[in-house]
């Protein structure tokens, strides 16, 4: 299996450096929503997707909505999307070949 390496900066760091302390609490809501320590294969492809993943519910998370149900919704239906993106990416990733 090939892995890829893409920079994916937020706030200025790296999201896709794997040198983070794999003891920490999830610090985050996107880390929390994609559950970032749950990889018993210890695959770096689910690594990766699951930290890009956490990124961009993080950014989400960061927009503005003032209080409007509207944009809650919209904040939360992207969220679900990503979410839902990272569990088929893991299961096309950590998915064995048919025989």
């Amino acid at each position: 299996m090939k892995t890829y390496y893409n920079k994916i900066i937020v706030d200025g760091v790296d999201v896709m450096d794997h040198s983070f302390d794999r003891e920490r609490k999830m610090a985050t809501l996107g880390e929390y929503r994609v559950g970032i320590d749950f990889n018993p294969s210890g695959n770096s492809g689910v690594n990766h997707v699951k930290q890009a993943a956490a990124a961009l519910i993080d950014l989400i998370d960061q927009i503005p909505d003032h209080a409007e149900g509207e944009i809650k919704r919209l904040k939360a239906l992207a969220m679900t999307d990503v979410e839902t993106a990272a569990m088929h990416a893991v299961k096309a990733i950590t998915k064995k070949p048919r025989e």
